[in-house]
C-alpha cells in the first residue's frame, strides 16, 4: 500500500496532493479505486480518466493544449488529481509495481507454516532436500 503522493515521489511526478491509498497495479478495464494504471496515448488516457482507477500515470505531451485541440471529441478533465505526469509511464508503472509488491511481501510477514514435505509425496532415494 502507498499513498499517491509516495508514488509521485518515487517516479518523479509533480505532487498532486493525493492522499488516496494505492494497493495494486492494474489494466485500465479492471481498475479499482485502489489501482494504479498508465496511459500512453489519447485513447488510453480517455479510458483511464473514465475508469475507476485511483491513480493514472501519463505523459506530459498528452496534457498539452495543442494535443487536446487535435482531438476535440475527447472531453478530458486534465485537472484530475489522479493524474501523475511522467516522462515514461510504463517505466514509472514498473517502479510502482515493484514498490507495491515489496511492501505487500513485507506486510505479509513470515510464512505461517514451516517448510515441509507433504505426507503423500513420493521422494526418490537419490533426492537431496535443502535446509528450507
Amino acid at each position: 500500500m502507498a499513498k499517491i503522493a509516495e508514488i509521485a515521489d518515487l517516479v518523479g511526478a509533480p505532487e498532486t496532493g493525493g492522499a488516496r491509498e494505492i494497493l495494486e497495479v492494474s489494466g485500465i478495464a479492471a481498475a479499482t479505486p485502489t489501482a494504479l494504471v498508465f496511459a500512453t496515448d489519447m485513447e488510453s488516457l480517455e479510458q483511464a480518466l473514465n475508469s475507476r482507477a485511483g491513480a493514472i500515470l501519463t505523459r506530459p505531451e498528452l496534457l498539452d493544449p495543442a494535443a487536446q485541440a487535435k482531438r476535440p471529441e475527447l472531453a478530458l478533465d486534465l485537472s484530475d488529481p489522479r493524474l501523475l505526469v511522467v516522462k515514461d509511464p510504463r517505466f514509472a508503472f514498473s517502479l510502482a509495481a515493484q514498490m507495491l509488491a515489496t511492501r505487500e511481501r513485507a506486510e505479509a510477514g513470515p510464512r505461517a507454516e514451516a517448510p515441509s514435505i507433504h505426507s503423500t509425496a513420493v521422494v526418490s532415494l537419490a533426492a537431496q532436500v535443502g535446509r528450507r
